[in-house]
């Protein structure tokens, strides 16, 4: 049906905008500031203006004109710590760069002569990781394997050398364009001839003071890159790894009860009968403190890298500490005595430990000279050399682990350091890549991948969970968990590094110098309580820290692209280099560059 249609609305009257006369005027504040008044545009428009800027101060030679007017002026001298020249500058490299301009041009403005040399750092690590990766892209890697070492070193030091440029250049035209005022004209570059002359002449200097030396000594090893690192060139990230309890067992099984004041009864039986007891009925039964069971000991150890068991050399204890000779379960070992307790708790295989029974005490010093069984490696062939024995630490601890600590001399600082004192064999069977050594016939047929054949190698990180498994299988492995943990890694490969005892060159910061009859560690101590000012104050204390725990120094690197160690070597293998033959290199460097070490015969290097 129809509906009517709906009226229309009459139009609104329109209202007016003009106020009435007595409502009161809006205020004007415009007036009554005292603002500024500038040129400036609204928008910076810094595409443009920026390389207008950059044009404008090379014509008056801005830079140059700053520096005639400081002249005579008490100088402030303001060191660069050089950039890589590797890639474009980020937002790290903003900030560093404007801080500095700000001192560069405050002390300036202060009535000081400060002048400020741009640097870069074209050698190193970073860079050549840089072209080797570019150059596997490439497909040029299948090529150099086909070179020589000489011609190989030779074929990436000449695409570092190219690529550092580059970004040199690059570098400093991001910087010009920050407006940053600095000799841009007159930068230092490392990879410069005579930056590199110098670089060896202090190395000269170093070889005159007694103070470099080469040393097989496990180092900070990168796997991904195949070279030694320094301190400086780790970063720690958090990493999970597995972490196992393994039992060593004693070699004579008369001599650890009798450190514990356990002698035998007419119902005890000797070592031999001990091991043909194992599962036997007496073995079950639960002993009472101070009485001696018939069961071998063993020797718990924890350890978080259980790749370097094939490595185990010896076991440390702490001398002063207090040992238990404890039976878990039918099972004896030597545990730390404040260890007891938390060891008892962990779940071993499917239960915990159901009953334990702690048999006697002694002091660390007790199981000194003791002998254990290696769980998997064959015997030692040199019998005079110190293997498989208890030997005494005090850097052993109770915060973590059993008190006793696995000890490898080729995989550690301070297992290194006993390895020394002890006469313990220093024996690495890892490999540069990080895979175990095929031709080290100790190692079991079982850490390679193709057994007999060694022919395929097994990476150190596979080796965790298989070393794991098969100490499980033998009876070894009391407990084993993941759990995560900061660990040391490559700062260029973020990849974890290993420690891994190699032949380094060391500059030593304990030994005395020949000239000022103090050690590196001691004049740096000295110069930082007297001859330096700090701001803030409190970095004198981060200073003294890193100075008074900082190891020596190794400055050798296995890469092609930086300055060679020039010490060379007789055809017996015997090393040679003196503080006056690295200055005859130094002198041949300054005059064509440091790619003269891997062309020039010996001869005319050192005439």
């Amino acid at each position: 049906m129809n509906q009517p249609p709906t009226p229309k609305t009459p139009p609104s009257t329109p209202q007016s905008t003009t106020p009435p006369a007595d409502a009161p005027k809006a205020r004007s504040y415009k007036d009554t500031l005292n603002l500024p008044k500038t040129a400036f545009a609204m928008k910076a428009n810094l595409v443009q203006n920026e390389p207008a800027s950059v044009k404008r101060w090379a014509a008056m030679k801005l830079y140059d004109k700053v520096q005639a007017k400081s002249a005579g002026k008490k100088k402030f001298v303001f060191h660069d710590g050089p950039p890589y020249a590797n890639g474009n500058l980020h937002l790290g490299h903003l900030l560093n760069r404007c801080l500095k301009d700000f001192v560069v041009r405050s002390r300036t403005m202060m009535g000081f002569d400060c002048p400020f040399v741009p640097g870069w750092d074209c050698h190193g690590l970073p860079i050549e990781h840089k072209v080797m990766t570019d150059m596997v892209e490439k497909g040029k890697a299948a090529k150099l394997a086909t070179l020589s070492d000489d011609q190989r070193r030779m074929a990436v030091r000449r695409e570092c050398q190219a690529h550092a440029e580059k970004y040199q250049k690059l570098q400093r035209t991001q910087m010009e364009r920050f407006l940053t005022m600095a000799d841009y004209d007159h930068p230092y570059l490392t990879m410069q001839p005579s930056f590199e002359g110098a670089t060896l002449e202090v190395l000269a200097e170093l070889m005159a003071q007694g103070l470099v030396f080469r040393a097989l000594k496990p180092v900070h090893w990168s796997i991904a890159n195949e070279t030694a690192l320094a301190e400086a060139e780790l970063e720690y990230y958090d990493r999970e790894d597995l972490s196992v309890y393994v039992d060593f067992e004693a070699a004579d099984l008369d001599a650890v009860y009798d450190a514990f004041g356990l002698k035998a009864g007419e119902e005890d039986l000797d070592a031999e009968d001990a091991e043909s007891a194992e599962g036997a009925e007496e073995v079950s039964k639960v002993p009472l403190p101070g009485t001696r069971p018939m069961v071998r000991p063993s020797f718990m150890i924890w350890t978080t890298t259980p790749w370097t068991l094939p490595a185990n050399m010896g076991i440390a204890v702490n001398p002063k500490f207090e040992y238990a000779c404890v039976w878990m379960d039918g099972a004896v070992t030597v545990v730390a005595a404040d260890a007891v307790a938390k060891l008892v708790k962990m779940p071993t295989g499917e239960h915990k430990v159901e009953n334990h029974v702690v048999l006697a005490k002694c002091s660390g010093a007790r199981l000194l000279g003791l002998a254990y069984k290696h769980p998997f490696m064959k015997p030692w062939e040199d019998a005079k050399a110190t293997v498989w024995k208890v030997v005494g630490a005090d850097y052993v601890t109770l915060e973590d682990g059993t008190g006793l600590v696995h000890t490898a001399p080729g995989h550690g600082t301070e297992d290194y350091q006993t390895g020394l004192r002890e006469g313990i064999p220093v024996y690495c069977p890892v490999t540069a890549n990080g895979t175990y050594d095929a031709k080290d016939e100790r190692l079991p047929e079982w850490l390679f991948k193709d057994g007999a054949a060694r022919t395929q190698t097994l990476d150190i990180w596979a080796a965790n969970p298989l070393v794991t498994q098969q100490l499980k299988s033998s009876g070894h492995l009391f407990f084993s968990h993941k759990f995560t943990h900061s660990y040391p890694h490559d700062w260029r490969s973020k990849t974890p590094v290993i420690f891994r005892c190699t032949e380094q060159w060391f500059v030593g910061v304990d030994k005395t110098t020949k000239f000022e009859h103090a050690t590196l560690r001691e004049l740096a101590l000295m110069r930082t309580e007297s001859g330096v000012k700090f701001v803030p104050e409190w970095g004198k204390n981060r200073m003294r820290g890193m100075l008074e725990s900082r190891p020596d120094w190794c400055i050798s690197r296995q890469r092609a692209w930086g300055l060679p160690i020039p010490a060379f070597f007789t055809a017996e293998g015997e090393c040679f280099m003196t503080a006056a033959s690295v200055r005859a290199v130094a002198k041949l460097v300054r005059e064509k560059g440091s790619d003269v070490w891997f062309t020039a015969a010996p001869q005319e290097l050192l005439k």
